[in-house]
């Protein structure tokens, strides 16, 4: 998402609306912290929020 910011000439991103914008500048942060999980581990953690929901 980063290098599509950054390299993307038409700037789109200008005219998303602020609380998307702020969601991603917040992702974005969250993962120079590494304040994140890969997809493989959200993909467990989802599968594992889907077995329990169906049980219920």
């Amino acid at each position: 998402m980063k290098t599509i910011l950054e390299t993307e000439q038409d700037n789109w991103f200008d005219e998303l609306p602020s609380e998307i914008q702020n969601s991603v500048n917040i992702g974005l942060k969250q993962s120079e912290n590494i304040e994140c999980i890969s997809h493989k581990e959200a993909m467990i953690d989802i599968q594992e929020w889907l077995k329990k929901s169906i049980k219920n």
